[in-house]
């Protein structure tokens, strides 16, 4: 791929000549410090703007499963970026399901965001526990007590 044809003539130029002032400097370089190749293969293939691209991220970020899954891919994303405590708290209520929101405006909102996700984790189980116990009940079936068998059809009259 791309960085396998970026790659290989650094590759090349580094086996066929095994002294170092035959090399190019960039060829020595890359192969004298891993931090240089990792430095050189992020200038060339890496994100220049990893904040912009969290934050589209974030922006169509919403819960689709469970809170605490929501709240994971939340953080993951928004350690990339430099935003005060209620701009976050602000956009990772936006993002959860509105029966969620509906539970959570009821309660006093908590200071910080790591309480604010624990308590939208806690009323997001809740309502999925309520659901599977709707579930429950609705679903379940109890059979009607059969009359025994008097050895007659039912076609056929006493």
């Amino acid at each position: 791929g791309d960085a396998l044809a970026w790659f290989e003539p650094t590759l090349r130029d580094f086996l066929d000549y095994k002294e170092e002032h035959n090399r190019r400097a960039e060829t020595n370089r890359i192969f004298d410090d891993y931090d240089n190749f990792k430095d050189n293969l992020k200038e060339v293939f890496g994100n220049p703007d990893k904040e912009r691209t969290a934050e589209r991220k974030l922006s169509r970020l919403t819960q689709i499963k469970s809170a605490s899954r929501y709240a994971s891919e939340f953080r993951q994303i928004t350690s990339k970026l430099a935003w005060g405590k209620d701009a976050l708290m602000a956009r990772f209520y936006q993002g959860l399901k509105n029966e969620v929101k509906d539970e959570l405006i009821k309660e006093e909102r908590p200071q910080l965001l790591s309480e604010y996700v624990k308590l939208a984790v806690k009323i997001d189980n809740r309502i999925y526990e309520r659901k599977l116990e709707k579930k429950e009940g609705r679903g379940a079936w109890t059979p009607r007590p059969q009359a025994a068998n008097t050895g007659r059809r039912r076609w056929e009259t006493p």
